[in-house]
């Protein structure tokens, strides 16, 4: 258990630091219904 607790500490300590360096980038696909009119988009 322990283990888990330490994995989920540094996990929590890299994604702050990848957040402080802007290191995430956002994506959006869209989704599209047969027809081909617009429905909403996804954030990869």
């Amino acid at each position: 258990m322990d283990a888990q607790k330490e994995e989920r500490r540094l996990l929590e300590i890299d994604l702050g630091t990848a957040l402080e360096k802007s290191e995430f980038e956002l994506y959006y696909q869209p989704q599209v219904v047969i027809q081909g009119y617009f429905y909403s988009t996804v954030s990869i």
